[in-house]
């Protein structure tokens, strides 16, 4: 089971996230993928993603990694050979199917999670025309992780800052060894109206994420009580209550 500990204004959060399914986006019409999140640990050195063409079209995909990483808040994706996958182009027909097969290219990590995503995008040549005319690409961005043989736990400092016009701009830091999933975050303001906000911001190893809520009166006080939900790519996981600190 996966560990996560929760550090705010000096109070510890300790919770274990129930081993629940992972989330899927095969469709009925279009393009589908199974699983939309790829990892890879000890114990399951290949992993494999499944495309599915629904769509009437024959399409080519093209995919290409990136090492992932955050910077300020911000996610930085840059290529990378680090990543193995196999077919990196494929073409599917109409009802046709294809896996896809991701592996490190080294050995594992001993400090700790490496994160990874992948874009998978139609090729150059082969795009949907829109009712404007306009030619467009599909795509999409899958999120991979390669665990740590030793295992790895996240551990999240969170903080908010009132930034006008009604919205709280609410920072998780993750000072530990893997990821989580901010799925949810809720909260009172200081005339005591709920704030809750879903959401999916991932907050990587060394990471930050920055969530921007609506309050419906300015956050005041130097902390506030707040719940936030995690998914730990096992499907939805744990409520953690936490102390936030208001940032300076």
């Amino acid at each position: 089971m996966a560990r996560l500990i929760a550090v705010c204004a000096a109070i510890a959060v300790t919770a274990n996230a129930a081993l629940l399914p992972r989330s899927t986006a095969l469709a009925d019409d279009g393009i589908g993928i199974e699983p939309t999140t790829v990892q890879i640990n000890a114990a399951h050195r290949i992993a494999t993603v499944t495309v599915a063409n629904h769509d009437p079209d024959t399409h080519t995909f093209q995919i290409t990694p990136y090492s992932w990483s955050q910077v300020g808040g911000q996610d930085k994706l840059e290529p990378t050979t680090d990543l193995l996958v196999s077919p990196p182009i494929f073409t599917l027909i109409s009802e046709g199917q294809q896996i896809v097969r991701f592996a490190l290219r080294n050995a594992a990590p001993v400090a700790g999670e490496i994160p990874f995503r992948i874009s998978l995008r139609t090729a150059p040549t082969d795009t949907v025309a829109l009712d404007s005319g306009v030619q467009l690409r599909l795509g999409f961005s899958l999120p991979v992780f390669i665990a740590s043989p030793q295992g790895g736990a996240p551990k999240l400092t969170c903080s908010y800052r009132d930034v006008g016009r009604k919205r709280v701009r609410f920072t998780i830091e993750n000072s530990g060894t893997a990821h989580v999933h901010v799925v949810h975050v809720r909260f009172s303001d200081a005339q005591g109206n709920p704030v809750d906000s879903p959401t999916t911001q991932y907050v990587l190893p060394g990471g930050s994420a920055t969530v921007s809520l609506p309050a419906s009166r300015p956050v005041v006080g130097q902390t506030i009580d707040a719940t936030i939900t995690l998914d730990l790519g096992l499907g939805q996981g744990p409520i953690v209550k936490v102390v936030v600190q208001r940032a300076s």
